[in-house]
């Protein structure tokens, strides 16, 4: 027995909506139609391990416009009727699912809130958050003990450990600003101008700074036609103070010193969803978003966790550290594998 739930679950442009659910009892011959399809685009699947005639869909709803058939979705007749066992709002919807896999009525799902347009998309809201339930759907409790309160969370993928179920992770598109901002430049080597260490210079030292170090923050963040060598001569001369080059880096970006967001983070929960904390102090990036934004754990080994985009990252510290082992490859990761044979082989 196969299911399939149709619709990109994405959110970039030409993410193509879908007609619901499909069933197969024949390995995939045929298929029947179960229908959600007003659910436009499903997030995930779950099936009872021990009862096939009970299945969870998790549904992110339509693209450019609200819609209320958004959720998780429960059926206990194999597709027969389908009852609407977590109902949100018309922006959100269900983006992942994980079940406990020794106790099939724990069930935890991650809620996402974006509205996309042909030429921007708020990738993230005040509805998105993770829900757990216990009794199979019946109720549904929002999780937090950790997790970012900012408003601004977009898509959350989740995975849950085969090894130690007590054990989920979180990969959370955080767009809130980034409360740890002011230690990255601690992480960036002497002699890097930044643009912390631009601003606590004063015109003196900005003008003694040697042209190989300053060169490379000019071409960045000064327009074109302002030029080095005029700017420093007018600060050595007094003619031009500090503000005077701030206004001309605003200029070319208006936001170039807003607090950046905080982008792709871990979080991680040892309780059952209870408590979480941020795995990791450094920064892990931006690729999650709107068009990735997956986990995977390694079946035996719980801290051995994998982060699917562009290049695929993999932490074998329970998400301390992080190291690229494909990025070579055109041009996505998607999807992972293990294979059951070995001991958490991909």
């Amino acid at each position: 027995t196969l299911w399939v739930g149709t619709g990109e679950n994405n959110s970039q442009r030409t993410s193509y909506s879908g007609t619901g659910v499909f069933r197969s009892d024949d390995s995939g011959k045929t298929w029947r139609h179960m229908g959600l399809e007003d659910t436009h685009r499903i997030g995930r699947i779950l099936i009872h391990p021990r009862n096939p005639n009970t299945v969870y869909v998790g549904a992110i709803g339509a693209l450019y416009s609200p819609n209320p058939e958004r959720g998780v979705y429960k059926t206990t007749d194999g597709g027969k009727s389908w009852s609407h066992v977590l109902k949100l709002d018309a922006i959100t919807g269900v983006i992942d699912m994980v079940m406990d896999p020794t106790n099939p009525e724990v069930i935890y799902a991650s809620a996402w809130d974006r509205e996309r347009r042909s030429w921007n998309i708020k990738e993230g809201g005040k509805g998105t958050a993770i829900y757990k339930t216990s009794n199979g759907g019946k109720t549904w409790s929002k999780l937090a003990g950790g997790l970012p309160d900012n408003g601004e969370l977009g898509r959350i993928g989740l995975a849950i450990s085969p090894s130690r179920p007590q054990t989920v992770y979180a990969f959370v598109d955080n767009q809130g600003p980034d409360a740890q901002d002011f230690a990255h430049d601690e992480r960036i080597p002497s002699g890097q101008l930044t643009l912390k260490r631009f601003r606590q210079l004063d015109e003196a030292q900005i003008a003694a700074l040697e042209p190989k170090v300053l060169a490379p923050f000019w071409t960045r963040y000064f327009p074109t036609e302002y030029k080095q060598e005029d700017a420093l001569k007018a600060l050595a001369e007094g003619r031009a103070t500090r503000k005077d080059l701030e206004d001309q880096m605003r200029k070319r970006n208006p936001g170039v010193f807003d607090t950046p967001v905080s982008l792709d983070e871990l979080y991680r929960s040892d309780d059952g969803g209870k408590t979480w904390r941020r795995t990791h102090r450094s920064r892990i990036g931006g690729f999650g978003g709107y068009y990735w934004g997956k986990i995977f754990i390694t079946p035996a080994n719980a801290d051995d966790v994998l982060l699917a985009g562009v290049p695929l990252l993999r932490s074998r510290d329970g998400g301390k550290s992080f190291v690229e082992i494909a990025d070579w490859n055109h041009v996505d990761h998607h999807a992972i594998h293990f294979d059951p044979r070995t001991k958490g082989k991909i």
